[in-house]
């Protein structure tokens, strides 16, 4: 029989903390480990641990989340654009064991944002076409350059140009976005659009730290490699 205890006390605001959410992540941890102990033994789990809802929320708050953060000086970046009118970056920290080639994460970001990000994005393609400005497509987001760290994305309109960088640091992703504006039509639209940006950056860098920091149960997936 493999076997946990712990024995401990709790004093000062634990006494508040542990009950509400430590133990519940605390428990969740443990039982994780041992249902693994058990895939890794070939003796299978008859019914792996299942996170409890409010296990699932705290997990939640706790995975990492995009924030601003100043733009880096790479080799790509540096040549991107022979001007730039705008220029910001944002990063996001990951877990060990993330991928480590920046088109994966490129991938994740661009070709799977969050639903409300899709929803924005209808709304912009919608209403461009109706100022004469060409509606964008995946194309937008093809990858222009590369070097073993970094991807650079973008393309060329009349109204702008954009390149996006995706950077693979050790500890964390970074997002950079530069764009140079052509006319009037162009410093109009980004006047609109960088006030939404930084948001819909973040959305999309989190939701892709989330799903490829691994936020599901390891059990389950050291399970099912087993199986397969």
């Amino acid at each position: 029989m493999l076997r946990h205890e712990a024995v401990g006390r709790v004093t000062g605001a634990m006494r508040l903390l542990w009950p509400l959410a430590v133990r519940p992540v605390h428990d969740a941890l443990l039982t994780d480990l041992l249902d693994r102990a058990e895939a890794v033994l070939g003796t299978g789990s008859a019914r792996p641990a299942r996170w409890s809802p409010w296990v699932r929320l705290l997990r939640r708050w706790e995975q990492p989340r995009g924030a601003e953060t100043a733009v880096p000086d790479t080799p790509l970046l540096a040549t991107a654009l022979s001007g730039v009118d705008f220029a910001d970056a944002h990063a996001v920290p990951v877990h060990p064991g993330a991928p480590t080639d920046p088109q994966v994460w490129a991938d994740a970001i661009f070709r799977d944002p969050p639903r409300w990000v899709l929803a924005v994005l209808g709304v912009r393609e919608a209403l461009v076409g109706l100022v004469g400005i060409a509606r964008g497509g995946s194309s937008s987001f093809d990858t222009v350059a590369r070097t073993a760290d970094e991807v650079l994305l973008g393309t060329d309109e009349r109204h702008l140009d954009f390149r996006a960088s995706v950077l693979r640091e050790p500890e964390r992703v970074v997002l950079s976005t530069v764009v140079t504006l052509h006319n009037r039509r162009g410093r109009t639209y980004f006047a609109l659009v960088r006030r939404v940006h930084p948001i819909v950056v973040q959305g999309m860098l989190t939701r892709a730290a989330r799903r490829l920091s691994g936020s599901s149960n390891p059990v389950r997936r050291a399970a099912a490699r087993m199986e397969a």
